[in-house]
């Protein structure tokens, strides 16, 4: 994932942990390590201040790109997490998982807000600039849009 200026860019890695990079120098500017699996999602809040992950260890986790420090770890997966997306305002994000789950989550408080369940492995997730509505594709070759409009705040 590239940050929305373009200066920094933060990858997952079968290793388990996530490298934030320096794009404009060509170098690794730290490692993050939290992960018991291999790091499947990443996603950088608009302001570039924070980053989710998704692992195969069936969590996500927040963290504050600033530090290098985990801000907290979202369970709630039963199956490794492929695929996350943080809302434009940074306050929830969307992961999906081999589960065949999607969650709705609450940075602030680390609560799930909503669940959505289907029937093949969730792979890819983007959400409308406005946080209102979701695409997401599956294992199974469909593509699912849903409307999070009515989803608590």
């Amino acid at each position: 994932e590239i940050s929305q200026d373009g200066s920094r860019a933060i990858s997952g890695s079968f290793d388990r942990t996530l490298k934030i990079w320096d794009l404009e120098k060509g170098r690794e500017i730290r490692t993050l390590e939290g992960h018991a699996g291999w790091v499947g999602a990443v996603a950088i809040s608009q302001d570039g201040s924070r980053a989710i992950s998704g692992s195969y260890d069936n969590t996500l986790r927040l963290w504050d790109l600033e530090k290098g420090q985990e801000i907290r770890t979202l369970r709630g997966h039963t199956g490794g997490v492929g695929a996350v997306a943080i809302s434009q305002d940074g306050r929830r994000a969307i992961s999906g998982s081999f589960d065949s789950t999607l969650r709705l989550w609450d940075l602030e408080t680390g609560r799930i807000l909503a669940e959505f369940s289907g029937e093949g492995s969730i792979m890819a997730i983007a959400l409308s600039r406005d946080g209102q509505r979701m695409v997401a594709g599956d294992s199974l070759g469909r593509v699912h849009l849903l409307a999070l409009e009515n989803s608590p705040k």
